[in-house]
């Protein structure tokens, strides 16, 4: 075992561990998320993996969600995972996130909307999407395997454990690149994208999303032209990739518009919930 989370309560459940094989050869860094877990909220740990002559540095995140669909609770999650991420792409060249997170990705609902937008801001993609979990009466699909790593450079399967209703999730990777290989898809970052960005929120009206008096419809309309906006001002491109370099920290600017979407995104928020409470208060 090379790192766990326990819950700080003597309460039983949850909790998360990292386990690496004997026969693995390769450098392990444990990385310090401690401080962005919180019991019933988001359990998770990290570790940095490097090895020799093969793949670039590789980061695992294995993360546990208890179930709640509180939407303070949801925007916790979200905020602390996004937090997490962040620390661990700035240490690792790729990642691999592994985890229950109980959030039904077949089923679109809010979690759903809320954990999409976190993996798009990432470049992060969903490895599975099958039912892990199947009761009597119900098909979800709550354990999840995220990654930046090319398609072709992995595989995944589900199967089951006969240990649990959950179903179990696994993820093998390639640990030798070919120089056709040695390719990553990522979006443009520059200043003028920024700026191009900076233009179109500027002259954005958001009559279309204030318009409707549905929070979820509201929301959707809301992410719709966001994401127009991302698609359109930062596109997507090819680039050769270098893995001997280390991983260098995002410019400043990128970090400042990506707090700007995140306040943009809370103030939606702040704003569809006082509407709802304005036109249920109107209806009493």
């Amino acid at each position: 075992m090379i790192s766990y989370y326990a819950r700080q309560t003597k309460e039983r459940g949850g909790g998360v561990s990292l386990f690496l094989s004997s026969t693995t050869c390769c450098k392990t860094t444990p990385i310090d998320i401690s401080h962005l877990c919180v019991d019933k909220v988001i359990e998770a740990v990290a570790v940095k993996l490097e090895f020799k002559n093969s793949i670039p540095s590789l980061g695992i995140i294995s993360l546990y969600r208890p179930p709640n669909n509180i939407k303070p609770v949801v925007d916790q999650f979200i905020s602390n995972f996004t937090n997490i991420v962040d620390l661990v792409v700035n240490q690792c060249n790729d990642i691999v996130v592994v985890g229950d997170t109980n959030i039904d990705l077949l089923k679109v609902d809010y979690k759903y909307h809320r954990l999409i937008e976190c993996l798009n801001m990432f470049g992060l993609k969903l490895v599975n999407n099958t039912v892990t979990r199947q009761t009597a009466n119900t098909s979800s699909s709550i354990d999840h395997i995220y990654t930046n790593i090319n398609n072709n450079l992995y595989s995944h399967s589900v199967h089951n454990t006969l240990l649990s209703d959950h179903m179990g999730i696994s993820i093998s990777i390639k640990n030798k690149l070919s120089k056709s290989q040695m390719y990553q898809m990522c979006r443009q970052m520059g200043l003028e994208n920024h700026e191009s960005f900076q233009y179109f929120l500027k002259h954005e009206t958001w009559s279309s999303v204030c318009s409707l008096f549905d929070i979820d419809q509201s929301y959707r309309e809301f992410n719709k032209i966001i994401q127009f906006y991302v698609d359109s001002s930062f596109p997507i491109k090819k680039y050769q990739m270098n893995y001997k370099k280390k991983p260098k920290p995002p410019p400043s600017h990128i970090k400042k518009l990506k707090d700007e979407i995140i306040t943009l995104r809370e103030f939606l928020n702040e704003t569809m919930i006082c509407k709802q409470v304005t036109i249920e208060t109107r209806y009493v």
